[in-house]
């Protein structure tokens, strides 16, 4: 055997390979030519040549090698050399092997299948990949002349990391070898009456062309596969073939070297036509005791089958593979309860013909996979596979399974890599069954051929066939089965087998039950019977319960009554069916015999026996959480779950298994696992792999034969969240760490459900006296859940209502089915030190109490949590980043004033304000100054743990921010005058008190913006700065002053917005505004013409001045503007408009004018908006003369009005 070898590029740790392979006789050079090369094969001495590497059959080979070796056939003329490699491992991308069509190394080179390697050596090669076997002028090998026939191998490596090599035999095959003809395909049966399912079928050997070419060599045969068998190379052999389609290999072979010559394959079906064997029991009669009414009868029927009573099943696995090798591995394990057969296995091959092995060992694969001794060979047999996208029929070649029982599977080619498999750079995990076999790729492997490299969690693609023996194959079809209650009269049982190839037996039997004869007529009742009601708080009373004496005959003949309605005894009679309406009442009862009529009288006590159903489930709560059963919270927290009962040790090829349970919330989440683990002794020697799995049958692998660190232990605490150095000293002392060269991420944990057993599986997966200790392995749980104690049997509240402390009201129907029931608790606690894990342990012992008495108890565990410094979650910072900062004001923002608005101001523990014994904290304010009224509060938090004597600070800041300008105390708008000689007005700004709550006040000033009476729009602003001063009746307690701005500058006419803005010390401003109005008081200056004369023009057709009035001959008029009277009227400032108007009192003649209509119709009697006379004497910017005035004087009104910029008329401030 080649002992087993280290293999990985060194980054302070090594990783493990290992291969295993044969003897040798043949062992290649290490430089140059191999001594007595070429070795040609002798058939009186020398048949065949183990052949090995230079580190012969127990070692690797060495560094910097560079030799050959050439093997040639006895005779070239007649054979040609074939080499068989059973093993093959070389580092890949660093060593290679290439071969040569010929006697010398260059010629002929047979072109490998594998690339250039780093080291410098050139493509054509094989370095990962077997060479399988090579036939020279054959197959792969025929490339150019090579008359000798012969093979040359040149293996040249590097200079570090050797590895195993590889082991071949080397024999010679004819060139011009027999053909076999194969007899034709057989058919047999069993026939009735076998007891076997074997037939020994009588079948004549091949023929061999050409005819006499056998002469030298021997002849044998395989079943199915199996060990060879010799038969004579003429006549006629016998075959023991079992039930199904059997393939006989015919192989006709050298015997010097042991070559195959040839082979061919012949077909025997066998057909099982036998019919099962079944036999039943025989008529029987039961005699009644009295009272009974049926009587309970077992038996057995037997079916037996000349193959034993089988059913066939198959397990298959989706095909969806991306990946492939030569071989995978995987678990087959018998859940059901009756031996299992293995009869078919079908995996995914690529297309083409391919020799497949079929290996089997005992439990798991799983470290053995580089054990070839561990591994039994169940037969082998060339396939030919259509596709890969359906699974190749392989035989099962008789693998059995016990109840219960697990073996390891090892399909694989000894050629190529066809075989598929699912897992392409990632793990992939998963298992199928059908209730009796179990085909697990958790987890399975790729390999290279044989037990060559190992591809960890590679899925399985195709299916698995068996047969299972039942145990139960007789089928009822008729009757009651064995162990029922048979009633009076007779039962006519039938049954049938049939066994897995359809045959049918059929068998029956009587069973007769016959009644007491000799029950008495008479019927006596008890006088009060008590009845208790069942578990569903009902019952229907029996006869048997109620009478007396005897013997009577069956009970169910009789009648039983109930009278329930008082006065009892006088009916009605109602069915004796009793529930909870019943309970504690006493009624009549009374038992007829149907057949003579007797009757007989009791009475009966309805009572509730039975105490509340009650089920206590362990908890597991965060340890500063109220234990009060409805208090219930969504949290995260660290849970630490360890195994027990350490150290244990770990030795070649065995496996640890530690399971944990772990039981928190229902629905609890994972968001992060850590693995623990400490392993001194054999722990950095390449043979440890280590994984834990979910409850969900996830797999991760953490640990993978690493090695490198000789004498010191595994200890490290695996976390996705660790450093990423690869070194020794971060896998020894306990740090949190990555796992290494990327085997697994802990990560995949994550979303999962936390409930159920988890498991620690840590195995020694090869050889060389390894003894490794487990010391402790533990695993860390950051999971959120909905934490609660909760009430026993999963109830809450409501529908429970509280009866007060500790008490509670149970609605009828959920633990008791009779009546409501009082559930109450007192607890018991424990405390528990700092190891455990826990601050205390809780036994909460549940009394459920029902209205009838009864009791019911449980204790429920109650496990506190001790918080870790990583439960502690900080008051996050006030500084308009992470939330936003407080205002000033005069309360200080302690951490039990931010408490009191709401906010967090402590620590929180498990999301809870309140801490545990365990943790302690304090804090420490610095306050910086901003301005008057902003502050920073730089808080330090220091928290303590005193289980690890660990601490960790956090800061804190608080901003306190003035971020609102003074208060101002508006004026009202103002108004005031020109000056007497100027057209603009200096105005003394009114004084205003002006507060701030946080900070002084720093400047205050007035800003006038002067605006354009025309456009609206400002002209300018005008600044004036003022100052503060104290006011009379001051109070200095009181955050205000006076705010004194003094004169503005002369203002324009015009409505103006005055602005007053103060500013704090913190550079907050704020502002008002009024409006202050500028007006020209001052009346314009009239100068009117003292006379003026009037001339009168036509008549106005528009008017009601008639014509001839007055005995004027026409209706003139003239209309004269104001203007015509104005001798330099003026204002100082404004423009002016000018109206005119008679004075009164007015003559006769405007008296006369008409009252009524001001223009035509001028008799309508309906009043117009202006009449002939309102137009006469209102005050207007023309006035109006008529004909009849000609040659009279009129006194008139010019009166001048000033404008404001609008054209508006100026009014005082009163209006007028």
């Amino acid at each position: 055997m080649k002992k087993i070898n280290i293999l990985l590029p060194i980054i302070g740790l090594m990783l493990v390979c290992a291969q295993v392979a044969a003897q040798t006789n043949v062992n290649m050079a290490v430089t140059g030519a191999t001594g007595s090369s070429p070795f040609t094969i002798a058939p009186s001495s020398a048949c065949s040549f183990h052949f090995f590497d230079n580190g012969g059959p127990a070692g690797n080979y060495v560094n910097n090698s560079d030799a050959y070796v050439t093997f040639a056939p006895s005779n070239p003329a007649t054979h040609r050399i074939r080499v068989n490699f059973s093993s093959f491992q070389v580092e890949a991308n660093w060593d290679a092997l290439y071969i040569f069509n010929s006697n010398a190394v260059g010629v002929n080179p047979i072109a490998g299948p594998e690339g250039a390697t780093i080291s410098g050596f050139p493509a054509g090669n094989w370095q990962t990949i077997s060479p399988g076997i090579v036939t020279a002028n054959t197959g792969v090998a025929a490339v150019g002349s090579n008359p000798a026939e012969a093979l040359t191998f040149q293996f040249r490596s590097d200079g570090s990391n050797p590895a195993p090599g590889w082991s071949a035999i080397v024999n010679q095959v004819p060139k011009d070898a027999c053909t076999l003809n194969i007899p034709s395909d057989l058919t047999a049966h069993t026939g009735p009456g076998a007891t076997s399912a074997f037939v020994n079928i009588s079948t004549p050997v091949p023929v061999y062309l050409p005819g006499g070419c056998e002469v030298s060599y021997k002849l044998q045969y395989r079943l199915n596969g199996g060990a060879p068998t010799s038969a004579p190379l003429g006549g006629f052999v016998s075959i023991a073939a079992p039930k199904g389609n059997n393939i006989v290999t015919w192989e006709l072979t050298d015997p010097c070297g042991g070559a195959v010559v040839a082979a061919a394959a012949q077909s025997i079906a066998i057909v099982d036509d036998t019919p099962p064997v079944i036999t039943c029991p025989g008529d029987i009669t039961i005699n009644l005791d009295p009272g009974q009414c049926s009587k309970q009868y077992s038996y057995n029927v037997t079916c037996t089958d000349n193959a034993g009573l089988s059913v066939p099943g198959e397990v298959a696995h989706p095909i969806d593979f991306d990946n492939g090798s030569a071989g995978i591995m995987f678990d087959v394990k018998n859940i059901g309860f009756t031996t299992i057969t293995l009869t078919e296995f079908g995996p995914s091959i690529d297309a083409g013909n391919w020799p497949i092995q079929v290996y089997y060992t005992s439990s798991t694969w799983q470290g053995k996979e580089n054990n070839a001794a561990a591994w039994t060979m169940a037969g082998s047999l060339n396939v030919v596979s259509a596709g890969p996208g359906a699974g190749t029929p392989v035989p099962g070649f008789g693998i059995t399974l016990a109840p219960g029982e697990t073996k390891g599977i090892y399909l694989t080619s000894t050629i190529g890599a066809p075989i598929n498999y699912t897992g392409n750079g990632v793990s992939v995990t998963r298992q199928f069954d059908d209730g009796k076999l179990l085909v697990s790729s958790n987890p399975g492997a790729g390999k290279t051929y044989p037990f060559g490299n190992t591809f960890q969690s590679r899925a399985y693609n195709g299916y698995v066939k068996y047969e299972a023996v039942g145990t139960q194959t007789a089928l009822q079809t008729g009757g009651l089965p064995p162990g029922s209650e048979f009633p009076i009269g007779t039962t006519i049982n039938t049954f049938i087998c049939t066994d897995a190839e359809g045959n049918t037996a059929a068998c029956s039997f009587k069973v007769t039950v016959v009644e007491f004869s000799n029950s008495i007529t008479s019927l006596i009742c008890n006088d009060l019977v008590f009845i208790a009601l069942g578990p569903d708080c009902q019952t229907t009373l029996n006869a048997d319960q109620v009478l007396e004496g005897g013997a009577y005959g069956c009970y169910n003949d009789y009648l039983v009554e109930l009278d329930k309605v008082p006065p009892f005894g006088n009916g009605p009679w109602v069915p004796a069916v009793l529930s909870a309406a019943d309970l504690g009442k006493t009624y009549r009862v009374r038992v007829t015999d149907p057949v003579t009529g007797n009757k007989c009288f009791g009475d009966i006590k309805v009572q509730d026996n039975l105490p509340p159903s009650l089920d206590c489930t362990p908890v597991t709560l965060p340890g500063n959480y109220p234990t009060d059963p409805t208090f219930k919270k969504v949290t995260s927290a660290f849970v630490r779950f360890g195994v027990q009962d350490l150290p244990l040790n770990v030795v070649d090829f065995q496996t640890r298994e530690f399971q944990i349970p772990v039981s928190l919330p229902a629905g609890a989440t994972v968001n992060d696992v850590d693995f623990r683990v400490k392993v001194t002794g054999d722990g950095f020697f390449g043979n440890l792999r280590m994984q834990v799995e979910s409850p969900a049958g996830i797999i991760v692998n953490t640990w993978n034969q690493v090695s490198g660190c000789a004498g010191d232990p595994i200890f490290a605490r695996f976390d996705d969240e660790g450093s990423n150095t690869v070194t020794c000293p971060f896998f020894s002392t306990d740090k949190n760490i990555q796992i290494p060269f990327g085997v697994g991420a802990l990560s995949t944990f994550d979303g999962q459900q936390v409930n159920g057993i988890w498991k620690i599986r840590i195995s020694d997966v090869n050889a060389g006296g390894d003894i490794s200790k487990v010391e402790v392995a533990e695993l860390y749980f950051n999971v959120t859940g909905n934490f609660t104690v909760g009430f026993p049997n999963g109830l809450t509240a409501p529908p429970l209502t509280s009866n007060g402390p500790n008490s509670w009201h149970v609605p009828p129907s959920l633990l008791d089915a009779c009546s409501d029931v009082t559930l109450s608790f007192i607890d018991q606690t424990t405390p528990q030190d700092c190891a455990s894990g826990l601050i205390s342990i809780i036994s909460r012992r549940w009394t459920a109490k029902d209205a009838s008495g009864n009791t019911a108890t449980c204790i429920q565990p109650i496990y506190l949590l001790r918080p870790t410094l990583a439960d502690v979650s900080f008051p996050p910072n006030y500084d308009d980043i992470d939330l936003p900062s407080f205002d000033c004001q005069s309360v200080y923002p302690s951490p039990d004033w931010l408490e009191s608005q709401g906010f967090q101001g402590f620590p929180y523990v498990y999301g809870l304000p309140n801490s545990t014994s365990s943790l302690n904290w304090t804090y420490n304010d610095n306050i910086i100054k901003v301005c008057d009224g902003s502050y920073n509060v730089r808080r330090t938090w220091t928290v303590v743990d005193v289980c690890s004597s660990q601490s960790v600070e956090h800061l804190q800041i608080i901003q306190v921010r003035d971020k609102v300008g003074p208060e101002i105390e508006c004026p009202a708008n103002v108004t005031a005058t020109t000056d007497p000689y100027s057209c603009c007005s200096t105005v003394n700004l009114p004084d205003v008190i002006v507060s701030d709550v946080c900070s002084r006040i720093n400047n205050i000033k007035a800003e006038i913006s002067i605006i354009d009476p025309t456009t609206q729009t400002i002209e300018d602003i005008k600044i004036v700065n003022g100052t503060l001063a104290t006011f009379p009746g001051n109070n200095p307690a009181n955050p205000d002053t006076l705010a004194v701005f003094g004169n503005s500058t002369c203002l324009p006419i015009g409505e103006h917005i005055v602005t007053y803005i103060a500013q704090d010390d913190c550079g907050n401003t704020s502002s008002c505004s009024f409006t202050l109005k500028v007006s020209d008081y001052s009346p314009p200056s009239a100068i009117c013409t003292e006379f003026t004369v009037v001339a009168i023009g036509p008549d106005d057709p528009n008017d009601c001045y008639l014509p001839s009035a007055n005995g004027c001959e026409f209706a003139g008029v003239t209309y004269v503007p104001a203007t015509s009277f104005d001798a330099g009227s003026y204002d100082n400032c404004n423009n002016i408009k000018l109206m005119v108007r008679r004075t009164a009192p007015y003559t006769p003649f405007i008296q006369s004018l008409n009252p009524v209509n001001g223009q035509p119709n001028c008799s309508d009697n309906s009043e117009d908006a202006v009449t002939e006379f309102e137009r006469a004497t209102i005050e207007d910017d023309t006035i109006k003369f008529y004909c009849g005035e000609v040659g009279t004087s009129q006194m008139i009104i010019l009166r001048v009005y000033q404008l404001e910029p609008d054209g508006s008329i100026s009014l005082l401030p009163d209006g007028t």
